[in-house]
């Protein structure tokens, strides 16, 4: 898995904001050809989960829903900003892949007084369910759907004997379980809450399809939403349902996509919205 040549086809452009995709897989690159030329840019996992499935989520409804709470009932968090929660949970990002796939050493030495306490908690934790992460950032991509991302955290399962893939938040402490309105899609799931639990359940069980079909020789015995909280650390596990709809959730978005990209764009769109309504037909006198 890890040595795979799907590795050689996929890469971050920082600068676009996206996943690239080219086949590097066979043939090699052309004398003084590009490694970048023929790249054709992914779709990411949760920009299109949002349009299929998600995209009736609305924070402040979410936030306000149900039980009103009072200020004393919040966690503390200790950030001044909405922002401040973002930025956040990119540095733990960051500096935990460096910890994973580069080690200890290197990661203190790169951040030196600036570690993250979270890191090592992180492992710790995991260590202590026999969960040992092999490798963080996994990129990889549904080939039929034009759909890339990155797994963050791949774990060597000590206790079955197979990998657990985790998906890890940070933060979210006063609104992780809260939402406005049920799941678009797929439609087995509709009963349950657009909440971000569930729409980071859905990411999950995406990158599940993607090791289950890419490396079916790897067995996927764990799956867990792992949320960092300011006091504490969650498991989020995915449950029969989730898995039971994993090929119902592709095809969904599958569907979506297919459905963006047959809508006209640009000019032709506006063109469509400014055309004048056909005239009716008018009807004659004795004529059906």
């Amino acid at each position: 898995m890890l040595g795979s040549a799907r590795r050689r086809c996929i890469r971050f452009a920082p600068a676009e904001g996206c996943y690239k995709f080219k086949d590097r897989s066979v043939a090699p690159a052309a004398p003084g050809e590009s490694v970048t030329d023929g790249e054709t840019a992914l779709v990411g996992v949760r920009d299109v989960l949002r349009r299929a499935c998600f995209g009736n989520y609305r924070f402040e409804e979410a936030r306000d829903a149900g039980t009103p709470q009072f200020a004393t009932q919040r966690v503390a968090t200790g950030l001044r900003a909405p922002h401040h929660g973002a930025a956040r949970g990119r540095d733990v990002h960051e500096q935990l892949t460096v910890f994973v796939n580069d080690g200890r050493a290197a990661w203190q030495r790169r951040y030196g007084m600036s570690c993250s306490a979270y890191v090592e908690r992180i492992t710790t934790f995991l260590a202590s369910r026999r969960l040992r992460p092999v490798v963080a950032d996994f990129q990889d991509f549904i080939s039929d759907a034009g759909i890339g991302s990155a797994i963050d955290l791949v774990c060597a399962d000590e206790e079955h004997c197979g990998v657990c893939l985790i998906e890890l938040k940070v933060g979210g402490e006063n609104y992780f379980e809260k939402s406005n309105a049920p799941l678009n899609a797929p439609a087995s799931l509709r009963h349950f809450s657009n909440s971000p639990r569930n729409q980071a359940l859905l990411q999950l069980l995406v990158y599940r399809h993607m090791v289950t079909s890419n490396y079916p020789y790897v067995p996927v015995t764990r799956c867990y939403v792992l949320q960092a909280r300011t006091d504490t650390l969650v498991l989020y596990g995915l449950t029969q349902p989730f898995i039971d709809a994993q090929s119902e959730l592709v095809r969904a978005l599958l569907d979506r996509l297919r459905f963006e990209r047959a809508r006209p764009r640009g000019a032709a769109a506006r063109n469509a919205r400014a055309a004048p309504p056909a005239p009716a037909p008018t009807l004659r006198r004795g004529k059906a």
